[in-house]
């Protein structure tokens, strides 16, 4: 459901950017065409990013399939 983080409460605008900003590293990790130092990188970033959303509860995945 969009807005709402996983425990019900409606998402700040810093917490909208931050899943959109994970959703958006997702899909440049999905590109078929990344050159090795992008890839790699951005699944730090992913990783980083991944650390933000799962703190604040706006949403739960394993990440694995992303190489991360």
């Amino acid at each position: 459901m969009a807005g709402i983080d996983l425990i019900g409460r409606k998402l700040t605008p810093v917490e909208e950017q931050a899943l959109v900003l994970y959703n958006e590293l997702k899909a440049f990790l999905s590109m078929p065409d990344l050159p090795p130092c992008a890839q790699s990188n951005a699944r730090v970033a992913l990783a980083a990013v991944w650390q933000i959303v799962n703190d604040l509860d706006l949403d739960f995945e394993y990440i694995y399939e992303y190489g991360v």
